[in-house]
């Protein structure tokens, strides 16, 4: 375990429950996202069209293709700890994860997908990456809409993110076989 950390299995609760009754409020009827970083909001503006067309398409892609006992989401939070939240775009969901839950736990996760937008791509490409490895979710993935589109696929290796591949293709074997070109995932009318 990390020092300055809790232990991702001891977060039980929403960490935005501890937060005064104006903010907490306020992080549900906003149209902005909203994440705890250690114990600090970080707002971003809502994604564009295109960035959530991109999503729906992966996600209906992945769902078709997904082993049995996993499911996939959009833009869940997921608790880390009780000071850090996010809320990865796309989602891959363990088998047995209860459903009465508001939220994920980093345990619950097989992999976290972030696409990336003006807005994000420094956040997804160097700050995101590390709190989903301290916390143990496996793979992590990236999609970068510019200058050109490609994923770039991250497996968990010694409590760090690996680069496994990067392309105009997603093409992997776990957390469950899965092949995509990025291009067939565009819907020109978005």
């Amino acid at each position: 375990m990390k020092l300055g950390r809790a232990s991702p299995s001891s977060a039980s609760r929403c960490p935005r429950a501890a937060l005064p009754l104006r903010i907490c409020s306020r992080c549900r009827s906003t149209p902005y996202r909203i994440e705890l970083t250690d114990g600090a909001l970080t707002v971003s503006p809502s994604a564009s069209r295109w960035h959530q067309s991109l999503a729906g398409m992966l996600i209906s892609r992945l769902s078709s293709a997904r082993a049995n006992g996993y499911t996939i989401n959009q833009a869940v939070d997921v608790q880390l700890s009780e000071q850090t939240t996010g809320i990865p775009d796309v989602l891959i969901v363990r088998a047995g994860v209860s459903s009465e839950r508001r939220l994920y736990l980093a345990d619950d996760l097989a992999a976290a997908i972030e696409i990336e937008s003006p807005t994000s791509g420094a956040n997804d490409r160097r700050l995101k990456p590390i709190p989903y490895a301290d916390y143990k979710i496996p793979y992590y993935w990236r999609i970068e809409l510019e200058p050109e589109l490609i994923a770039v696929v991250h497996r968990l290796e010694d409590g760090a993110y690996v680069e496994v591949s990067r392309g105009p293709r997603i093409d992997v074997t776990e957390p469950f076989p899965f092949s995509v070109d990025l291009a067939d995932l565009i819907d020109p009318d978005a």
